[in-house]
């Protein structure tokens, strides 16, 4: 469960939290199961804070700094995490569907399980990135991400998303020759024959 202490601090407010954060660096911080349901939780420094199962559905966590943070198994349905640093943060069996990652840099952040459904990627900053056994399909802005480096993109993946855009295979760092047999297999392509 969640620190209650920690708790109480982020209800004075953002800027509290911040003036905190900076006077006590060795405290770890532990938002685990958190309720934060729509709060406004912009320009906050959660750097390396475990949200683990928190429930962060329409938070708005714009302009925050999130590095290696820990959202594993939360829900930030419908959260706005634009203009972000979320580097190194986990994702792992997160709800992301509606998230606005518009402008985040998600460099070496960890999609495994994610149910990321209709979240934001466009400009998002992607190298280092991992996307694994997760459904790209109905993400929006893929084709926009920027790439600062090679990403990686495992198999079920590819499988469970369908027909991703080529830019966004290119920019993972897909070879040339895995890229065209993804698109020839795509949706109107027909099955050979036998």
């Amino acid at each position: 469960m969640a620190d209650r202490s920690q708790l109480e601090i982020i209800e004075h407010g953002v800027e509290f939290w911040n003036t905190w954060r900076a006077g006590n660096p060795g405290i770890a911080i532990d938002l685990t199961y958190a309720d934060l349901v729509g709060r406004d939780l912009s320009k906050g420094d959660f750097s390396h804070a475990n949200f683990v199962g928190a429930t962060l559905r329409k938070v708005k966590f714009s302009q925050i700094d999130a590095t290696m943070a820990d959202f594993c198994d939360a829900d930030l349905t419908d959260a706005v995490c634009s203009y972000s640093d979320f580097s190194a943060a986990n994702f792992t069996d997160a709800k992301l569907a509606g998230t606005d990652f518009f402008d985040t840099d998600l460099c070496s952040a960890l999609f495994v399980h994610s149910r990321v459904g209709s979240a934001r990627f466009e400009r998002a900053s992607l190298g280092g990135t991992i996307f694994a056994f997760t459904d790209l399909s109905a993400a929006i802005g893929l084709e926009f991400c920027e790439h600062v480096g090679p990403s990686g993109v495992d198999f079920c993946t590819l499988e469970n998303s369908g027909s991703l855009p080529e830019v966004f295979l290119r920019g993972c760092g897909l070879p040339d020759r895995l890229i065209d047999f993804l698109t020839s297999c795509g949706p109107n392509s027909r099955e050979p024959e036998l």
